[in-house]
């Protein structure tokens, strides 16, 4: 069998760990440094002895830092508790032999619990050791030199006070560490969590991409050979009624349906582009009312079998379409824009404007002045509340309707992205039983730029 997993370390179970092994071997020096009160009452061989127990003080100290790291947090506690309890006991050795209740040291003796608490910081069992060793300590002192129960009394009485307040100063900085670790690691665990999302958004998109491609391929195939067919179909110019007819007809069914799978599957791979940052703008000269009229095209078939009709204004003068007039002189209105993106912005609103406009005339007008132009496409069908004017451009989201259903929702969401991206905005005009104006208002002259996620 393997070997059992080594367990890894807990990054946020005790940060201040080190820190606390290196306070203790910090506090040996400092252990020498007041040995010059020793030497002002002490001679000789006291003197060398005061130095000694200040030797064993401060390689306790060491010792006890050089070992923690080795140790469990049960092993841990335990050895800070007897250096806790050891720390007053040294203390009140040097007191005592520096002379006792009059030694400068011995009115320091009750601090020793607290400095203990500052030092080992969050240990509780440490800084009682402390409170214990030091009351045991001095009222040892005060009991040999005083020999009055009065005094002992007092003295124990005001240290007990000093040590009462250094332990419960250790706990509540315990809880405080406790807080703050859980703290942390609700911090680490949320990070763990933004990852994973991170991570599964990045699937997602990667799977959008890859499959709305790999459905694209085949549909685009697919969709010339239709054409092709087509094309056949109007040169046989079969009598009307016959089986030539009835199969132009299915074709002309394909061929509108697999257009629609590709608008959506296109849909799809804009949307999964934008969230990776990768859908750019790239303006070139060209003519919108060109532009128009080979977006308005496709269109007709499905407007007419909606029972609606498409009509193109521009400056308010109407247009033919090219498919009903062919070499004819039409206007123009040239600027710099992306002709892709500016068929799809339009063909989103169009699409709309087809499912939800039962049936009533569908007009496309175009205004234009020196630096922008203004695209509104009208319908006068089942129109939109107030309350959703916002909501429809948001993802995945449509009009509230059981007569209508169908699409994505995400026509919308791309097409004001991708006006934003190109200095516009998109004006709504609505209410319930009276259709729908979306006015496109965009500069005459784009930039390069990349579709960014706002919302």
């Amino acid at each position: 069998m393997p070997p059992d997993p080594q367990p890894q370390p807990n990054p946020v179970a005790d940060p201040f760990r080190r820190l606390r092994r290196r306070v203790l071997v910090l506090s040996a020096p400092l252990v020498f440094i007041f040995a010059l009160t020793d030497r002002m009452v002490l001679r000789g061989w006291a003197f060398r002895e005061a130095l000694g127990i200040r030797f064993l003080w401060g390689l306790t100290l060491v010792l006890a830092a050089l070992w923690l790291p080795r140790l469990r947090p049960t092993g841990e506690r335990r050895v800070l508790a007897a250096v806790g309890f050891t720390t007053p006991l040294f203390f009140c050795s040097l007191a005592l032999m520096t002379g006792g209740m009059k030694s400068p040291l011995f009115h320091f003796i009750v601090a020793m619990p607290l400095i203990v608490a500052v030092v080992l910081q969050d240990q509780p069992a440490a800084t009682l050791a402390a409170a214990v060793a030091m009351l045991a300590g001095g009222a040892a002192i005060v009991g040999v030199q005083a020999r009055s129960i009065t005094l002992i009394s007092s003295w124990l009485v005001q240290a007990g006070a000093m040590g009462a307040l250094a332990v419960y100063a250790s706990i509540t900085y315990r809880r405080l560490r406790l807080h703050l670790q859980a703290a942390r690691t609700a911090e680490v665990q949320a990070s763990d969590r933004a990852r994973l999302i991170q991570s599964e958004l990045r699937a997602r998109e990667e799977f959008l991409s890859l499959a709305s491609h790999e459905l694209k391929t085949p549909m685009t195939s697919l969709l010339l050979y239709v054409d092709s067919l087509r094309r056949m179909d109007t040169a046989i110019a079969a009598p009307e009624g016959s089986r030539w007819r009835t199969v132009a007809d299915k074709h002309r069914i394909i061929a509108r349906q697999t257009r629609r799978l590709a608008t959506l599957t296109d849909s799809l791979l804009d949307a999964s582009r934008i969230q990776a940052g990768k859908l750019h703008i790239d303006p070139q000269e060209a003519d919108l009312v060109a532009i128009l009229e080979s977006c308005l095209l496709p269109f007709e078939e499905d407007a007419r079998l909606s029972g609606s009709t498409l009509a193109l204004v521009v400056d308010g003068v109407p247009v033919e379409l090219a498919a009903r007039e062919a070499g004819r002189a039409r206007p123009r209105i040239g600027g710099w824009w992306d002709p892709r993106r500016l068929e799809q912005i339009v063909g989103n609103v169009l699409a709309n404007a087809i499912r939800y406009g039962a049936g009533s005339p569908i007009q496309v007008s175009v205004d234009a002045s020196a630096d922008r132009v203004v695209i509104t496409v009208r319908d006068r069908g089942i129109g939109i509340p107030a309350a959703e004017h916002r909501r429809i451009f948001e993802r995945f989201t449509q009009v509230s309707t059981e007569k209508v259903t169908g699409g994505l929702g995400l026509g919308l969401w791309l097409t004001e992205r991708l006006v934003q991206t190109m200095g516009g905005r998109v004006l709504l005009t609505s209410a319930p039983g009276e259709g729908a104006a979306f006015a496109i208002e965009l500069p005459r002259r784009t930039v390069p730029a990349t579709v960014k996620v706002t919302s």
